[in-house]
């Protein structure tokens, strides 16, 4: 558009039907832009590869489908094992689920060999306490011993109280998983109540190995503790240390868990991961923080105790995946959504990781991949 004189000294607009065309072409663009997002970046950095569990996966050779989510992994003699939480299937019920593979490479996919009753239906690893969940939160095999820490729920949030409230229990196996056993018991709504365990060198004497405990507290609305116990106290709950600060930058440890802070910060975390990683060359935290719209995301640190690097996206939970589905029910069709879990899997050597996913609808657990290099940047090539 440009502006002429009439010749009476009052300006007159022309127009100009080829930078017309022009501007409404870039409104279009810009207006596709708004409706069709461009793929989302976490979409980049994660691959689908299989289903675990749930709907779409036969479990039995009989056909049998069974729901479940959760699936926290570790290895054990050669083994790696999968733990599930409630476990459902046409006419069966399971608080928890257990399973194994010969096979530790994920890259194709992992073939479970589950643990069942005579009938054929999963057999549950460790009772209820409470009335509404007892479910696995982190696990580790420590001198032929298998140590879960499950999470023991006594009040899903509901219309009466909005809180969910839970406690740990440490179980034990001495039977490569067949049967466990309580070992101790926490407190309601205490800082340790989802807990993935580590191993690594004792803080107070570098001649030996701890066990170090990262952890959250309140159900989904909890920053992430820290504690460590000698690797051979791991069921004496009384030795236990809790991280306390830092001074001069050395972790100060207290034996009173009142004295725990957090090592993570201005988070809503429940259920959490962490694992040495040996392409980044420092701890590898994963979890889904329910502050800020329920995504997933990946932290780095050289030590238990941090300091932690900004958080990493890894996955979206309001984004719809290219392998997310809408599927036809009863009520109407409904679609995939609402992830949680991401338990990573042990022994990653390179720039991809694996973990395991869980989606509330379909109720199911999916084996995942991440590219650390996409996520933290080639500087760690």
């Amino acid at each position: 558009m440009e502006e002429k004189s009439d010749g009476e000294g009052v300006k007159m607009a022309s127009y100009h039907p080829k930078k017309c065309i022009l501007a409404i072409f870039i409104l279009i663009i810009l207006f596709s832009c708004c409706l069709f997002p461009s793929k989302p970046e976490s979409q980049e950095r994660v691959r689908m590869i299989s289903r675990l569990m749930g709907r779409g996966k036969t479990m039995t050779k009989t056909g049998e489908v069974w729901e479940g989510d959760l699936g926290v992994t570790f290895t054990h003699k050669k083994r790696l094992y999968l733990l599930i939480g409630d476990t459902i299937g046409s006419e069966i019920f399971s608080p928890n689920a257990i399973a194994y593979t010969e096979g530790r490479d994920p890259k194709e996919g992992l073939d479970f060999t589950w643990v069942t009753k005579n009938d054929g239906s999963p057999k549950e690893f460790f009772p209820i306490i409470q009335p509404d969940s007892t479910v696995p939160a982190g696990a580790i095999s420590v001198d032929g011993f298998i140590y879960v820490f499950m999470m023991d729920v006594t009040h899903w949030g509901d219309k009466t109280d909005l809180v969910t409230h839970a406690r740990s229990i440490l179980i034990k196996s001495d039977d490569d998983g067949r049967t466990f056993f309580p070992v101790w018991e926490g407190r309601v709504d205490s800082k340790f109540v989802n807990i993935s365990p580590i191993v690594s060198t004792h803080p107070l004497d570098p001649e030996k190995k701890a066990i170090f405990l990262v952890a959250s507290g309140q159900y989904r609305n909890s920053p992430v503790y820290l504690a460590f116990t000698a690797i051979d106290k791991i069921e004496e709950k009384e030795s236990y240390l809790y991280f306390s600060g830092l001074e001069d930058d050395m972790p100060q440890w207290s034996n009173n868990i009142v004295d725990a802070v957090p090592i993570v910060r201005g988070v809503k975390v429940g259920e959490l991961s962490v694992q040495w990683n040996s392409y980044l060359d420092q701890w590898l935290l994963a979890y889904f923080d329910y502050h800020y719209g329920n995504n997933m995301y990946f932290r780095k640190a050289p030590h238990p105790w941090g300091p932690w690097s900004e958080p990493e996206l890894v996955f979206s939970g309001s984004e719809k995946y290219d392998w997310y589905k809408t599927e036809q029910t009863r009520k109407g069709p409904v679609n995939w959504g609402r992830p949680y879990g991401g338990y990573l899997l042990p022994d990653s050597e390179d720039n991809i990781v694996y973990f395991t996913l869980s989606l509330w609808t379909p109720y199911s657990i999916f084996l995942m991949e991440a590219d650390l290099q996409e996520i933290f940047g080639e500087e760690n090539g």
